[in-house]
């Protein structure tokens, strides 16, 4: 892994400086000021990710361990999360594990710089 780099912030003295007013996924519950930085917390709520346009589809929901929630797909197969026409997300590469859309991951240096259309592309 490699070295942490600095990062460009917002600066804030409470959450409400770090909001996107009327912006569901974005508003003031979505950040914290941390050390008078702005941090994202991440969505709240299923209602969060439906209202950003995602429709009843979509629930707010952590992954793969990871703390910060996500809006992520709603599944009853992996059929149900791919994104047509990318062969990187085709049903092979998703899982659909307790009613979510979990991708596996890529296999291959080729799919990778296939789906960008970058031969410096890798998967790693």
């Amino acid at each position: 892994m490699g070295a942490l780099v600095a990062m460009c912030a917002h600066t804030c003295k409470a959450p409400a400086d770090c909001a996107t007013p009327g912006a569901p996924s974005v508003d003031e519950d979505n950040w914290s000021c941390d050390a008078g930085v702005c941090a994202y917390r991440g969505c709240q709520s299923d209602a969060e990710c439906q209202a950003v346009g995602q429709g009843p589809g979509w629930a707010c929901d952590a992954i793969n361990g990871y703390p910060l929630k996500v809006c992520r797909e709603v599944c009853a197969s992996a059929a149900d999360c791919v994104v047509a026409g990318v062969g990187l997300y085709d049903a092979s590469h998703w899982a659909c594990e307790a009613s979510r859309c979990r991708f596996e991951g890529c296999r291959a240096d080729g799919e990778c710089a296939d789906a960008f259309k970058k031969p410096d592309w890798v998967c790693r």
